[in-house]
């Protein structure tokens, strides 16, 4: 690490290498690529020792901890089906037609309490089972008898903790408290324990019921009873939080929102400045080159996007209807179509930028040694790859125990709002392509001609990239853009070491190693095997490539066949 920062400091070295065509393992005379080897070794030694030191929970990584930190004993079939059963003892009749959907739901803001007052051992013992913090929310409709709830299911066990009818009117009236006293009375808990809150003001017909005493440490148990004409029509629990922790909660995530609209506004000035630049050196640009790049982000995120859908219901309101839902999807996906289009003017003006500079950023097709080129590519990528997962596990290592960086569950983000959790992974190239092209091919090229300060010009493109990632579920949310920035100094002196597909494949391979691991955490056959293949699929892609070009400069190196002779008379 220590000679990638001299390297990008040093005024001596202002030239930039960007050998694509570098061996993966040895050069010509035979002799050892010791940097990259040397860099995996210690990030093979890093990720090691912290796996042994941080025994009892995934290593350095507060993200991957909190995405594991429930995993459901029941299938979602099995969760609709005992929904549906409920709702089914609720009416009192047989459900003639119904429909389900199930989503994962999370109590974010509690979540985020117990983790920053260390209380979540405190909670796990005494109400983990009974109230959990994480379950599934199942949408039951039978549009035959016009019934519909949603029901709120424990992960582990399946057991109802909550559930609501919707469609019932909304509005306080006279004895209200009393129908829900009854109810909570009916259903086993001792009202001398709790006080009556005034209702909800978010919503008319609700009542709540608060514990006397803290539950844990500043939180009480709360009941949130909904009652519509002398009938009790919802019933849910929560723990309130204090009031000083959702203001600094709301500030982080405001913070958040706010960086990441930089990095949102930033990417478009780039891709922007990209179709200017083309438009100027429109007679100097191959536009097939990158074509086929910008095509396969549209199509792997597209496919994502489809099967992110059960995380947008988890966004919505209950009620929501389905136009609603649909409209959101096609919003997202022109987004996804718009960023495909400046990803594509991203590497054709980059592209340019570094061929005037003598530099080709990546081998064509056509050229003798292009499946050469991503077969070394390939393995050079595998090697940054574990230099940058070791990496990575020593700041989130560091970030935990001295500077109590923590994660929460994200219903957003969280592989059980997905159709088919399998498909995720495939993630890893979209990010990849995407954030290379952008930020290291065309975003290190800008910056060089704006600051001519080689370290800056990687340093500036990697702050912008890391702005993008302080959304996610990981407190402070600076955290975030230290850790990211730091990794997109390495990736800059990849990219400028040993070209794009380099760095491309770095990228991919260290996203799919992740998420390869995360499926592995899954614990099934289809989970174990699947983690495997993502972790494989930069090399199967790269031998993939290489044969089929050694196949077509086979067929070109061919010698034509003789002339054919006319037979004797």
């Amino acid at each position: 690490m220590t000679n990638i920062i001299i390297n990008l400091f040093a005024p001596k070295h202002n030239q930039i290498i960007m050998d694509s065509r570098a061996p993966l393992w040895f050069n010509g005379s035979m002799n050892l690529n010791k940097p990259l080897c040397i860099l995996a070794f210690v990030g093979i030694v890093l990720y090691l020792a912290i796996n042994m030191i941080a025994t009892g929970s995934e290593p350095g990584d507060p993200e991957a901890s909190a995405a594991e930190a429930d995993t459901p004993l029941l299938s979602k079939a099995e969760m609709a089906e005992a929904a549906v059963k409920y709702v089914q003892e609720q009416t009192q009749a047989p459900l003639s037609s119904p429909q389900t959907f199930v989503t994962f739901e999370t109590h974010k803001s509690f979540s985020g309490y117990l983790q920053q007052r260390r209380l979540d051992d405190d909670y796990e013992s005494q109400f983990g089972d009974r109230y959990p913090i994480d379950y599934f929310k199942v949408d039951v409709r039978d549009p035959s008898t016009r019934t519909h709830y949603t029901i709120d299911l424990n992960m582990k066990n399946g057991d109802v903790t909550g559930w609501s009818r919707l469609g019932a009117p909304s509005r306080a009236h006279a004895g209200m408290s009393d129908v829900a006293a009854l109810y909570l009375q009916k259903h086993g808990y001792d009202l001398r324990q709790f006080q009556l809150d005034s209702p909800d003001n978010r919503l008319a017909g609700r009542v709540v019921f608060s514990d006397v005493k803290p539950a844990v440490g500043e939180s009480r148990l709360q009941f949130f009873v909904d009652v519509a004409d002398g009938e009790v029509v919802g019933f849910h629990t929560a723990f309130s939080v204090p009031n000083s922790f959702t203001s600094w909660f709301k500030k982080q995530n405001k913070t958040a929102s706010l960086l990441t609209s930089i990095n949102l506004y930033g990417t478009v000035l780039l891709g922007l400045l990209a179709i200017v630049l083309v438009i100027i050196r429109a007679r100097q640009i191959r536009f097939a080159q990158g074509a086929l790049i910008a095509l396969v982000f549209l199509v792997v995120y597209t496919i994502n996007n489809m099967n992110a859908y059960p995380a947008v219901r988890a966004g919505q309101a209950d009620d929501a209807g389905n136009i609603s839902f649909t409209a959101y999807i096609v919003f997202i996906q022109i987004v996804t179509v718009s960023l495909a289009v400046l990803l594509y003017f991203n590497l054709l003006s980059g592209e340019r930028m570094w061929r005037s500079r003598g530099l080709p950023a990546w081998p064509r097709w056509r050229d003798a040694d292009f499946g050469r080129s991503v077969w070394h590519a390939m393995g050079r990528g595998y090697l940054l790859c574990l230099f940058l997962v070791g990496l990575q596990q020593l700041i989130f290592f560091i970030a935990e125990t001295k500077f109590h960086v923590w994660a929460v569950n994200d219903a957003a983000d969280s592989p059980y709002n997905m159709y088919n959790p399998y498909i995720f992974p495939t993630m890893a190239w979209a990010a990849a392509i995407s954030e290379e092209g952008a930020y290291r091919l065309f975003g290190i090229a800008l910056f060089l001609k704006l600051v001519r300060f080689r370290f800056l010009a990687v340093l500036l493109p990697s702050i912008l990239w890391a702005l993008g990632h302080t959304e996610y579920a990981i407190y402070p949310v600076y955290t975030r853009l230290i850790e990211v920035t730091l990794l997109g100094l390495v990736f800059g002196y990849a990219f400028l070491k040993y070209g794009f597909l380099t760095a491309l494949f770095a990228h991919a391979s260290m996203d799919s190693v992740l998420m390869g691991l995360s499926m592995w955490s899954i614990s099934t056959w289809p989970g174990l095997f699947l983690g495997f293949i993502y972790i494989v699929s930069p090399f199967v892609v790269a031998w993939v490539i290489y044969r089929l070009h050694s196949r077509r400069q086979l067929r070109r190196q061919r010698p034509p066949l003789p002339p054919h002779l006319p037979e004797a008379p």
